[in-house]
């Protein structure tokens, strides 16, 4: 993983079908958590989110829908409110998970404007 945040790799997350379809038991349980930590004492520590104390930097991280009038009908407010929900289990306030979600929200921003740029 860190050779995917020093390339700058950005790896796109779809929490409603990644816990419906997936092998995860809970929004709690997404790997959002580890990729991107919501702070650097969370990266920093070995334990729950750096296992091995290997990883020095947060992964590009962003939080989109899969499926918008399929199995799981959903919009990208309510996958923001499911990671939000998510991550109350992981003892962070509530200004902190804020501005977590606003990161990844810009970062989303960033890309889509970027690949559409591209396209032009």
């Amino acid at each position: 993983m860190e050779r995917y945040a020093e390339a700058g790799i950005s790896i796109e997350s779809n929490p409603g079908s990644n816990v419906y379809i997936g092998q995860i038991s809970s929004h709690a349980d997404h790997p959002i958590f580890r990729w991107a930590p919501l702070n650097d004492k969370d990266l920093n520590d070995i334990g729950k989110y750096n296992q091995f104390g290997l990883r020095k930097r947060r992964l590009s991280v962003t939080t989109n829908t899969d499926d918008q009038e399929g199995i799981i009908p959903t919009a990208l407010r309510m996958e923001h409110q499911l990671i939000f929900e998510g991550v109350r289990d992981h003892q962070h306030s509530e200004a902190e998970v804020t501005s977590w979600i606003d990161r990844i929200r810009a970062l989303r921003l960033t890309h889509f404007s970027s690949a559409s740029q591209v396209k032009e």
